[in-house]
C-alpha cells in the first residue's frame, strides 16, 4: 500500500519538460520614504523605518536665585550663568521676598510692633517667628484689625514673645493676601519693654497676589557677597519635522512616530535556455522592457553566450543551447531569402538556393506544410502522453481500492 502511494507521488512530481530559467537583476531603488505600503513579492523588497517627532525646549520664565532656594515654578539651573550680590540687596526666597536688615547693635527683643502700613487691599492671613531654626510662640498684645481683614492704614499690631531674643536670631515670615501687585510698605519695630522701638521700614516688591515676605536682622559686619545663579523654566516646541536621528538642538519624542517605506526593485527575466524551433521566444517572460539582444546565431546549433540589454541598461549574460532540426534551417533561410535581391542569393551559395523562383516557391511550400505535419503530429503525442498519464493514475487508484477491499475481507 504505502509503495503505491509513493509511486502515485513520484508520478505527480515528474516535471513537465521546461526549458525556462529565471535570471534576476541586483535590487536597486525603486522609491525612498514613502507612506504607501506595498507587499512583497520576488521582485520587490521593502524596509521599513520609524521616523521620530523633533522638539526642543524654550527658556519662558527665569530669574537669580540663591543656590536651592529657588521657587517650584523655576525647576532648572544654569550654573554657568551667575551673578554677585551683596547680601544687603533685596532678595526674592522661594515662597516670595526677604529683606535683610543690618543691624549696627545687636539687642534682645520680647516686643515687636507693626504699624504705618501703606496698602492697597492687603490683608494678613499669618505670621511665623522663629530664633534661628525655632518656631517662637507668641501672643498678640494688642492690635486694631484683624487677620484676614482689609488692614487700615492706621492698622497696628504688638507681639508679645513671653521672653526674649537676641535680635539677629529673629527672621518673621508674614504671609500678605492682596487683590493686586502694588507694593506693600510698612515699618517693624523691636524693643525689650513698650517704648523707644528700634525701627526697620520695609517695602515689599510684589510677584505674586499671594506669597511670604521674610525679614531677617544680621550684624553690619557679617556682610558679604552672595552668588545668585539663574534659575528657569522650559516650555517645550514640537516641530512638525519626523527623522530618524534628532535634529541638531532638537529632542526625539519616542511615543509620536511614524513608519515610512523604502522599495527595492530588481527585474525578472525568464529565458528560454533551449531553443528547438525558430520560432521559440528567447525571452518567455520580463518585468522590464528588453532594448536588445546580441550574440545570438539561430543559424548555428550549440551552446551560446547571449547578452540580453534591458531598457535600463542593465545587461545580464547568459548561455542558451541552440538545437533547431536542420529541415527547419531550410524553412528558416527560404523565409529569409523571399526578401532580398537576386545578387544577394548569389553571394550566399552556401544556402544552395536555385535562381529559379517558382522552385523557391515550390520549396517553401513543401516545407511550410511539413512544419504543420509536424505540428499536427507534436499535438497528437502530448495527447497521447496525457492519456497514458490518466491511465496510470487511474490504474493505480484501482489498485488501492482493491488492496483495501483485499484487507476488509482478511479482517472480516
Amino acid at each position: 500500500m504505502k509503495r503505491l502511494i509513493l509511486l502515485f507521488l513520484l508520478l505527480l512530481l515528474i516535471p513537465i519538460n521546461c526549458n525556462a530559467e529565471i535570471l534576476y537583476t541586483d535590487y536597486y531603488l525603486l522609491e525612498k520614504d514613502s507612506n504607501n505600503y506595498y507587499e512583497e513579492s520576488d521582485i520587490i523588497k521593502r524596509e521599513e523605518t520609524n521616523k521620530y517627532l523633533n522638539f526642543n525646549y524654550e527658556r519662558n520664565e527665569e530669574g537669580y536665585y540663591l543656590l536651592d532656594k529657588n521657587p517650584e515654578s523655576l525647576p532648572f539651573v544654569d550654573k554657568d550663568d551667575y551673578i554677585k550680590k551683596s547680601n544687603k540687596e533685596h532678595l526674592i526666597a522661594e515662597d516670595g521676598p526677604i529683606t535683610e536688615h543690618f543691624i549696627n547693635e545687636n539687642i534682645n527683643v520680647k516686643y515687636i510692633r507693626i504699624n504705618n502700613f501703606v496698602t492697597n487691599q492687603t490683608s494678613i492671613k499669618n505670621i511665623s517667628i522663629y530664633s534661628g531654626e525655632e518656631l517662637i510662640f507668641y501672643y498678640i498684645y494688642h492690635k486694631n484689625f484683624s487677620y484676614r481683614k482689609i488692614i487700615p492704614s492706621y492698622g497696628e499690631l504688638i507681639i508679645d514673645l513671653r521672653t526674649f531674643y537676641p535680635l539677629n536670631s529673629i527672621s518673621l515670615i508674614i504671609r500678605f493676601e492682596t487683590s493686586s501687585l502694588d507694593d506693600i510698605s510698612y515699618d517693624i519695630g523691636f524693643k525689650n519693654d513698650l517704648t523707644n522701638y528700634q525701627t526697620f521700614h520695609n517695602n515689599v516688591l510684589r510677584s505674586n497676589l499671594n506669597e511670604n515676605h521674610k525679614l531677617n536682622f544680621i550684624n553690619e559686619d557679617t556682610l558679604t557677597d552672595i552668588i545668585l545663579y539663574k534659575y528657569y523654566n522650559l516650555k517645550r516646541l514640537n516641530s512638525s519635522i519626523y527623522s530618524e536621528e534628532p535634529l541638531i538642538n532638537f529632542e526625539h519624542d519616542l511615543l509620536n512616530y511614524k513608519k515610512t517605506y523604502t522599495y527595492y526593485k530588481r527585474d525578472k527575466i525568464e529565458i528560454n535556455d533551449e531553443i528547438v524551433n525558430i520560432n521559440d521566444p528567447i525571452i518567455k517572460f520580463s518585468s522590464i522592457e528588453i532594448l536588445n539582444i546580441d550574440n545570438l546565431d539561430l543559424f548555428n546549433n550549440g551552446n551560446q553566450e547571449i547578452k540580453i540589454c534591458l531598457i535600463n541598461n542593465n545587461c545580464l549574460n547568459k548561455n542558451i543551447l541552440v538545437n533547431i532540426p536542420k529541415e527547419k534551417e531550410k524553412k528558416v533561410i527560404i523565409n529569409n531569402i523571399k526578401n532580398k535581391n537576386k545578387k544577394e542569393i548569389n553571394n550566399k551559395s552556401k544556402y544552395l538556393i536555385t535562381d529559379d523562383l517558382e522552385e523557391i516557391k515550390i520549396k517553401n511550400l513543401n516545407i511550410i506544410n511539413e512544419d504543420e505535419k509536424n505540428i499536427k503530429r507534436d499535438k497528437y503525442n502530448l495527447y497521447l502522453n496525457i492519456l497514458g498519464i490518466i491511465f496510470i493514475i487511474i490504474l493505480i487508484f484501482s489498485l488501492i481500492i482493491r488492496k483495501i477491499n483485499r484487507t476488509n475481507v482478511e479482517m472480516v
